[in-house]
C-alpha cells in the first residue's frame, strides 16, 4: 500500500473511531509529518480492541505515539516516519528496519 493510500484509509478509519478532537496543533512542530498530521486533528484515539494513539515522550530519535491493547508501545522514527512496535526492553536502534513504513500504515491495519 502506498503512503497516499494508507493516509486515505487511515483518516477514514479515524473518522469512524472513538476519538477526542484536538483544539489546536501539537506543540512540537518537529514531529514527523504523519504524526503531526494525526495529532493536529486528534488528541487521543481509542480503537475497538483497546489500542490507543496518544502522543507521548521522545527518546533516541523516536516519538511514542501509542500503545496496543497488549502493552506494545508504538514508536515513530523522526528521520523517515517509520513505525516500530516495541515491547519493553531495548529501544529500537535508529538504524533498525521499521515494522511498518508509517503511522498511517499502522492505522490502516486497524480496520
Amino acid at each position: 500500500m502506498t503512503l497516499d493510500q494508507a493516509r486515505s484509509r487511515a483518516f477514514a478509519i479515524l473518522e469512524r473511531s472513538a476519538h477526542i478532537l484536538r483544539s489546536g496543533p501539537p506543540r512540537d512542530q518537529t514531529l514527523p509529518p504523519a504524526v503531526r498530521e494525526v495529532f493536529t486533528a486528534y488528541d487521543k484515539v481509542t480503537f475497538m480492541l483497546g489500542d490507543i494513539l496518544e502522543l507521548g515522550g521522545q527518546q533516541q530519535g523516536l516519538v511514542e505515539v501509542g500503545t496496543t491493547s497488549d502493552g506494545t508501545h508504538l514508536l515513530v522514527r523522526h528521520e523517515d516516519g517509520g513505525l516500530f512496535e516495541w515491547d519493553d526492553g531495548v529501544v529500537p536502534s535508529s538504524c533498525a528496519t521499521p515494522d511498518l513504513p508509517s503511522l498511517f500504515h499502522w492505522i490502516a491495519s486497524q480496520a
